[in-house]
C-alpha cells in the first residue's frame, strides 16, 4: 500500500484521501471494504506465515486502518500548507 499511496500526491479532502487508501487497500488485498459485509477475509498471496497467514482484517480496516491514515494524511497536508505560509 505504501509504494501506491506514497507514487501520488495526497489529495486535498478528507473524502479524497479516503478514496485513495481504500482503493490501495483493494488492488493490495482484493477487497473493498466498502461493499463486503465479510469481517475477516482470506488472501493467499498475501501468507507468508506469521500469525495472520493471509487473514485481512476487514473490520478493523474499516473501523480504525483507514481513519487513522487518513488523520494521518490530513496532519501532513496542515503542516505542508503552514510551511508553506512562513
Amino acid at each position: 500500500m505504501r509504494e501506491l499511496v506514497g507514487a501520488m500526491p495526497t489529495p486535498n479532502n478528507r473524502e479524497a484521501i479516503r478514496a485513495a487508501y481504500v482503493d490501495a487497500l483493494r488492488r493490495v488485498a482484493d477487497v473493498d471494504i466498502d461493499q463486503t459485509d465479510k469481517r475477516v477475509v482470506h488472501r493467499p498471496h498475501l501468507d507468508h506465515g506469521g500469525m495472520s497467514g493471509g487473514s485481512v482484517d476487514v473490520a478493523w480496516w474499516r473501523s480504525k486502518g483507514i481513519p487513522l491514515l487518513v488523520e494521518r494524511a490530513l496532519q501532513r497536508l496542515i503542516e505542508l500548507r503552514r510551511r508553506r505560509t512562513w
